[in-house]
């Protein structure tokens, strides 16, 4: 057996060029978390080069990768010089927020007014159907959530061991396709009918298929767009990405099979399945992203077949045999 290999990934080696340290300042920004942000600005000073940017702050060097690591708060003062000799510099703007109510529940929501983004996103909140622990920490959930007025199954891993908060931002998920929500109703919530019930009437008329646009004609692909088999990574976890099984095209999904690890577990790898929501021409890196990078969000809990069922026929075997499942019956 071929011994499967890993590449590293480290931001600073991409941050090449002005707009893409900008892209990649403003996703951290948006992330909400301040230790991500300030690493995020380590991460370009060191691809700028740390030395030059003492020299430009009168900082002292180690003093520099000390306060940028992301692990204790740097002075305003000393951000600020770093961002100025870096060429961006912070902008105050409202925070957006929304409310929206949905069958006696709160679901937290943000609008998302003509940003551009596909048939699903992220979402914020919501009703939490399943949870569930991994063995290596942390744990994933499903949630009933509101995206774009529309009610939508989120889905979350929260940070624990060797797992990392995906998506990054506090108490967000990611919108799953709708042609996995009857699997996640029949198969996951099985045992718990109280569950199934309000997920269905939550649904509506999205489970029957009445507002979900599929099929629609494929929108062009725009400026900027990543294909999915160039999305190589999700943050702090060394991917191999064997082949993208499904590509709706832009302003869709796509799905891939693929190797991770951990850093915790260099030794170990599992064969997994990802997904993600192409780009549009408003929003061409499409969602998940981590520092402004596009990547794939890991599925769990849902049985693969289940997601086998809607790949095209010339896929389906290949990934049957990929996870060593069993043909289907006859």
């Amino acid at each position: 057996m071929s011994k499967e290999t890993y590449t590293p990934w480290d931001s600073a080696e991409f941050l090449n060029d002005d707009e893409a340290v900008l892209e990649y300042l403003r996703a951290a920004l948006e992330e909400n978390d301040p230790a991500f942000f300030v690493r995020a600005v380590g991460n370009v000073a060191r691809a700028k080069g740390m030395t030059s940017i003492a020299q430009e702050t009168r900082l002292g060097r180690q003093n520099l990768y000390k306060a940028l690591s992301g692990e204790r708060d740097p002075r305003i003062g000393t951000l600020m010089k770093v961002l100025d000799s870096l060429g961006v510099q912070l902008s105050v703007a409202p925070s957006r927020s929304g409310v929206i109510y949905a069958e006696g529940q709160e679901i937290v929501s943000r609008e998302d007014e003509g940003n551009g983004m596909p048939v699903g996103g992220q979402a914020w909140g919501g009703e939490v159907i399943f949870k569930e622990n991994v063995l290596t920490g942390g744990s994933y959930d499903y949630r009933l959530v509101k995206w774009e007025n529309q009610p939508r199954i989120g889905f979350r891993w929260t940070a624990g061991g060797d797992v990392t908060n995906c998506p990054r931002g506090k108490n967000t998920c990611i919108t799953l396709d709708a042609a996995l929500y009857p699997a996640i109703i029949n198969d996951m919530l099985r045992c718990d009918p109280n569950a199934q019930q309000r997920t269905r009437g939550f649904l509506g008329s999205v489970l029957a298929g009445g507002n979900y646009p599929h099929p629609k004609p494929k929108a062009p692909v725009p400026v900027g767009y990543r294909h999915p088999e160039n999305v190589k990574s999700p943050q702090d976890i060394l991917l191999k990405l064997v082949d993208v099984v499904l590509d709706r095209g832009p302003g869709d999904c796509a799905y891939m099979i693929g190797l991770w690890r951990s850093e915790h577990a260099p030794n170990k790898s599992a064969r997994i399945m990802g997904f993600r929501w192409n780009g549009t021409e408003a929003n061409p890196r499409g969602y998940p992203i981590s520092t402004g990078w596009p990547i794939w969000i890991v599925l769990a809990g849902l049985k693969y077949e289940a997601i086998i069922n809607i790949l095209p026929d010339n896929k389906q075997d290949m990934v049957r045999k990929y996870f060593g499942f069993p043909p289907p019956q006859a």
